[in-house]
Formats: C-alpha cells, structure tokens, sequence
C-alpha cells in the first residue's frame, strides 16, 4: 500500500513538473529562435541563394526588411535574387537602393548598368562625377568633416593672431586656415550633393513589364509612353485611386498616368539610413 501511495505521489510531481517546465522550455526555444543575429540570417540566406532556393532566401530576406535590419548587402542580395528570377525591374529597384548607402562597389554600379542596357530604362539624368565623389561618405560624416575644417579655422585665426608678427607660425597658420577653408567647401559640396531623402522621397521605380504611360487616367486614353521599361526612374507627382501621375525623363521630359501596383516607392523606409 505504502508501495502505490509513494508511486503515486511521484507520478504527480512529475506531471506538475513537466507542466511548469515545458512552456519555460519552449519560451527558452522561442527566445534562443529570436537571438539569431540578423548577420547569421544573412550568411544563412546567401548560402540558399548559392545553391539556387532563390525562395527561401527571398524570404529570409524580406523578413530581415520587416525587421528593420537594413544593409546595403542585403539590399544587393535582393537585387541578385530578383535578377536571377529574371524580374528586371525588381533587381534594379534593389540594386539602386544598395548604392544609396555610402561607397557603392564598381559591380553595383556594374549590375545596375546592366540592366539598364537590357531593360532600355530612362532615367534622371546625373553627374557621374559628382556621385561618385558624394557617395565616398553619408551625409552626416561629410557634415562632421565640415564641422571639423571649421573649427580647425577657428583654431588657426586664434592661433595666429597670438604669434609674435614676423614669425614662421604667422605664416604656418595662414596656411592652416586656407587649408581648412577648402576643406569646409569641399565636405559642404559632399553634404550637398549627396542623395537625401527629401530629394529622393518622389522617386519611384517601374518594376512591371508592360507599363504605359497614359494621358489620363483611365485605359482607354491616349498614350504618352506606350513603354516605359523596368528599372526606368520617375517622379510622383500626385495620385488619384489606383493610378499616379508621374515625370518620365525621356529627351524631352514627358508626363503621364501609370497604375501604381507597377512602380515601387525608391526609399519606403526610414530616412535616418540615409544621413
């Protein structure tokens, strides 16, 4: 009797602790789940890539995007996986998206050319040199670059006015405040001339093959562009349901009316990225 009391008693205890621990175990699963750093989801989506689940590493990088782990080689990725599923325009949007981010590599700048030559894509006209040179920093290390030259010039004109006249370090000094001058022009050029996001907040990319530009808005109006290619650039100018009224930059810039399910908004997510 005693035998069945003590058997019983241990059954019990450890049902109660089986029922204690077993969510404990699975919150403990849950939350080892959640700690994969974005790094390793990387690595592990570019893997899958490699071997051709171009799906699942899609996935694993939309998820990344969701959470808000953005990174210029992530958005490369994307733009590898959607060339490879032969979405032109999807590659490109990503593609351009990656070169926002400061110092873009020749082979972005390579694979976004490319499409380009076998899309035939309009796009806003740039200066080549001008964005290579903006794109060496963000916009906020160019304003510290400048902050920094401007200080330097403080320093120097304190500093040469309390020289001895006719002294070396007069002239040293002077040079220091010529130099820091330029400096501050420069990285205020930079500043300026790097993509923000109040220049780009209109732009959008055509990602659907077939698009035309209307003369209204409606299917059965005239054409303005019976094709604009994907991976074309254009700038919304305001929307009416399911259509928007955009700037196409053709030789002669052009507007027209295209449906909005075919462009993708160039930067949707949060603008400090870009500073």
């Amino acid at each position: 009797m005693m035998m069945r009391v003590r058997w019983m008693m241990i059954f019990v205890v450890g049902v109660v602790a089986m029922g204690v621990l077993s969510p404990t175990l699975v919150l403990a699963a849950e939350k080892d789940s959640a700690q994969v750093s974005p790094e390793v989801q990387y690595r592990e989506a570019r893997a899958l890539f490699e071997k051709g689940d171009f799906k699942k590493a899609g996935e694993i990088c939309r998820a990344l995007i969701a959470a808000q782990h953005l990174s210029p080689a992530l958005f490369e990725l994307m733009g590898h996986i959607h060339y490879r599923q032969e979405n032109l325009g999807e590659a490109a949007l990503w593609y351009e998206r990656a070169a926002l981010f400061s110092k873009p590599s020749v082979e972005l700048r390579q694979n976004i050319a490319h499409i380009h030559d076998r899309t035939g894509s309009v796009n806003f006209v740039g200066n080549r040199f001008r964005d290579q040179y903006a794109a060496f920093f963000t916009r906020s290390e160019w304003f510290f670059l400048m902050a920094g030259a401007g200080w330097i010039f403080v320093f120097a004109v304190v500093l040469y006015y309390f020289s001895p006249r006719r002294s070396s370090r007069r002239t040293f000094f002077m040079l220091v405040r010529v130099l820091a001058v330029a400096g501050m022009a420069l990285a205020a050029l930079g500043w300026y001339w790097r993509p923000s996001f109040e220049k780009i907040h209109d732009l959008a990319t055509v990602t659907a093959v077939d698009t035309r530009a209307y003369t209204a808005a409606a299917r059965t109006s005239g054409l303005v562009m019976p094709n604009v290619p994907p991976g074309s650039n254009v700038r919304r100018l305001y929307e009416r349901g399911a259509w928007t009224y955009v700037e196409i930059p053709t030789e002669q810039p052009s507007r027209g009316w295209v449906t909005s399910d075919s462009l993708s908004r160039l930067w949707p997510f949060d603008p400090a990225y870009l500073y």
